[in-house]
């Protein structure tokens, strides 16, 4: 009996490891979404009221507003 349940313990233990690993993997954007769209605005050199032609933005760039 106790051996099942140190197993199982060990079981969930390993799995919310597994999960706060995967969950920090995924956390490549780090940047606010208003730094990302000066950043593009900077590539195409227009400012803060003008459109972004997302044609012209770097894929990266759309990549992180998503």
């Amino acid at each position: 009996m106790k051996r099942t349940l140190v197993v199982f313990v060990l079981i969930v233990v390993g799995f919310g490891t597994a999960g706060l690993l995967f969950a920090q993997t995924d956390e490549e954007h780090d940047r606010s979404i208003d730094a990302a769209l000066s950043e593009i605005r900077q590539e195409q050199n227009i400012g803060k009221n003008e459109s972004i032609d997302p044609d012209k933005a770097s894929e990266g760039l759309l990549e992180e507003l998503r």
